[in-house]
């Protein structure tokens, strides 16, 4: 079953250095946690900001943050019974864009020549 994000409610947890928001998947209540860098490279600012701007640039990318936890999810890619979202999985999520892209690009590219 995929997640679902039905609870809107997200914290940041100091101790954890994390956003912490909530998943469903079906009935079962899914913890995910992301990094405020992961945060913040989404939103193309590298500067620290306060728990509260940083809240609300998580609100901002929530869909995507939420889908990324998703894929994790339906891996089985979890730490404990968190999933965590980090620096490295934007940057699967970008070079698997690319290499889409790419190949979009390539194959029109051969059509035109054929």
């Amino acid at each position: 079953m995929s997640l679902k994000l039905t609870v809107k409610s997200r914290i940041y947890d100091p101790g954890l250095r994390s956003i912490i928001f909530y998943a469903m998947d079906g009935a079962k209540q899914v913890p995910c946690a992301v990094t405020p860098e992961t945060v913040l490279d989404l939103g193309g600012d590298f500067r620290q900001l306060s728990s509260v701007k940083l809240l609300l640039l998580f609100d901002k990318y929530r869909s995507q943050l939420l889908e990324i936890a998703a894929k994790k999810y339906e891996a089985g890619e979890t730490v404990g019974d968190m999933i965590q979202v980090g620096l490295n999985d934007l940057v699967a999520v970008r070079l698997a864009s690319a290499l889409f892209a790419a190949q979009g690009i390539a194959a029109g590219s051969r059509a035109l020549h054929q």
